[in-house]
């Protein structure tokens, strides 16, 4: 007998080795290769809808969707050592797998309800009716144990030490969705067996035994489904969330992205796995307005020391017990971290700033020699802004933009802001230069100092140099630029995407405001973005209807009486996200 156990022991561990080499071709595995085929084509619509207008380029779709970047980042390696030892290491750990079953608890809860309630109302469980309802009844039951154990794991200081494994993915590849502590397997199992055991349960009191449930290739329909929704999208770059209403039922993969921001208003939000109902009653609930621009991990430092395999299986006892003991990482707990399976990459520590300007020399040269090559040139401008907005609004934009989009880049430096670009003609005075306070720069010198600018940043060692102008006047010596850079060997691009795409405008008139509302220069979306960047620098007693033939007078068009904050934030995000897309498309 005991070798009988063994053996089936034995086969078992073995099945859990060779599991993660057979996932693509399993049906119920979530990298089931017609999974990732559906993930893929939701994908390519998604890409056509941040690129419309553009040709497509099946390269710069490759390199947005999956950066190479971030399948060879040290965190994608922990996903894939942690996807090919949890099976079998799960396996060979579980005393009760009983636990695990859930007819084994259905049994036990349908025995209690007849003892307590006496013999159930038989129907005949094969019928239509009863196959659809215990379908639906099981897939509830099946992902409230999913929702309550994710909300413990968060809620319960001991058990996120375990969940922490799982959050400090710095990257998201298809894979991260096997980056979970065996700990917090076992739970999530039996969490999920004992909630699905009460349906059964239920359905056994009610029909003598379960009925049926609707399958597809071997999976419950419902789950079926949700993996060929793009759910490895969830744990990708790729931006796909579904429409308002949908979001408040089912979670997209955005909101799933969201739940793994270090962004302050996205802890703790949306915990489902497949319905977001229950966030939507536990008030966890956050669905996105439009695209945001997100950072992984856990605080941008300390997803860092689960880096390294051992640390990954070791470090949440350690945490546990220094929380249970009240003390910090004792010389037990570093002796476990020293050994860890594989060393710990080395990582440099980021520079204090990502602004040159506020950089030593010394420390510049440190960021370049850690990585830190590529670099943004912001462009603005000293121009009229109508009544109600400074003169340095197109540098306080960028002051906001540029950051963000260093940050979603990694290893990006910003150069100083460029405030002087051509304006308009100096005498006869014409564009902006008809308004008090401009300053304009000619054409050509605008270009000279640009070209000045990417040389000086090449001598240095910078090896991508992007130019990103927030108004437009800059674009053309922008692209001028940059073209005669590359003519001499120096990567160095325009950035169009961030200031003209219609991104905005669509936006805006999903929102139901027309052209004129909308306006033109210092209008509706400029005053809302630098209400969202500076709102301290808008004069609000100036905000008014401006209208398109008072512009010579006024400087400025639009609805800027309707102008918001909230507004303004997704205009910037749609400003950053394409700006991020673009730069992605041009790295190798």
């Amino acid at each position: 007998m005991t070798g009988d156990i063994f053996s089936e022991w034995a086969q078992q561990v073995m099945f859990g080795a060779l599991l993660p080499f057979a996932s693509p071709l399993l049906s119920s595995e979530r990298i089931y290769a017609a999974y990732l085929l559906s993930a893929l084509v939701c994908a390519y619509f998604s890409y056509r809808y941040y690129t419309k207008g553009t040709p497509f380029d099946v390269r710069k779709f490759f390199a947005t969707i999956a950066p190479k970047k971030d399948y060879v980042h040290p965190s994608a390696i922990v996903d894939y050592v942690l996807f090919a030892l949890n099976p079998a290491l799960v396996v060979s750990v579980l005393i009760l797998p009983s636990l695990l079953s859930s007819m084994g608890w259905g049994e036990m809860v349908g025995a209690a309800l007849n003892a307590v309630l006496g013999a159930g109302t038989f129907f005949d469980p094969s019928s239509g009716v009863a196959v659809a309802l215990f379908t639906l009844v099981a897939f509830i039951a099946y992902d409230f144990g999913q929702f309550i154990i994710h909300y413990a794991l968060h809620r319960i200081p001991l058990l996120w030490e375990f969940h922490k494994i799982h959050h400090s993915a710095q990257v998201l590849t298809p894979i991260t969705a096997y980056r979970f502590h065996p700990v917090e397997l076992l739970l999530t199992s039996l969490s999920v067996a004992f909630f699905s055991g009460l349906a059964q349960g239920a359905f056994i009191w009610l029909y003598g035994h379960p009925p049926e449930v609707i399958r597809v290739a071997g999976l419950h329909v419902g789950i079926f489904l949700f993996y060929v929704m793009a759910y490895n999208l969830r744990h990708s770059n790729v931006w796909l969330s579904y429409p308002r209403a949908l979001s408040h039922l089912l979670i997209s993969p955005s909101q799933h992205q969201i739940h793994h921001s270090i962004a302050p208003q996205h802890w703790d939000k949306n915990m489902g796995y497949m319905l977001s109902i229950w966030d939507w009653m536990f008030g966890t609930l956050y669905v996105p307005e439009g695209r945001e621009t997100l950072q992984f991990g856990l605080d941008g430092r300390e997803e860092l020391a689960y880096n390294r395999i051992g640390a990954a299986y070791a470090l949440p006892f350690v945490r546990v017990w220094a929380r249970i003991r009240g003390k910090s990482l004792t010389a037990l707990g570093l002796a476990l971290l020293a050994l860890s399976l594989t060393p710990a990459p080395a990582r440099a520590e980021p520079p204090r700033s990502l602004w040159l300007e506020e950089l030593t020399s010394p420390e510049i040269a440190a960021a370049i020699k850690d990585g830190y090559t590529q670099v943004l040139v912001p462009t603005a401008g000293i121009e009229q802004n109508g009544p109600q907005m400074p003169l340095n609004k197109h540098a306080r934009v960028l002051r906001y933009t540029a950051p963000r989009i260093a940050e979603a880049l990694g290893h990006t430096l910003i150069a100083p802001v460029v405030d002087h670009v051509p304006e308009g003609s100096i005498w006869p005075k014409l564009g902006h230069m008809r308004f008090a306070g401009t300053i304009s720069m000619p054409e050509d010198v605008f270009e000279e100092m640009l070209e000045a600018t990417g040389r000086s940043l090449h001598a240095h060692g910078f090896t991508a140099i992007y130019f990103i102008g927030d108004s437009g006047d800059n674009q053309d010596g922008q692209e001028e630029a940059a073209e005669s850079l590359r003519e001499d060997d120096i990567p160095a691009y325009h950035v169009g995407e961030y200031y003209a795409n219609k991104a905005q405008e669509e936006w805006l008139a999903t929102k139901g405001f027309g052209k004129d509302a909308i306006g033109g220069h210092a209008g509706l979306r400029d005053t809302s973005e630098l209400l969202a960047a500076a709102g301290d620098a808008v004069r609000r007693d100036k905000l008014r209807d401006y209208p398109k033939d008072a512009m010579a007078q006024n400087g400025n068009w639009g609805r800027t009486d309707l102008a918001t904050a909230e507004l303004g934030d997704t205009l910037l995000r749609i400003k950053i996200d394409r700006a991020v897309a673009a730069i992605q498309g041009l790295q190798k």
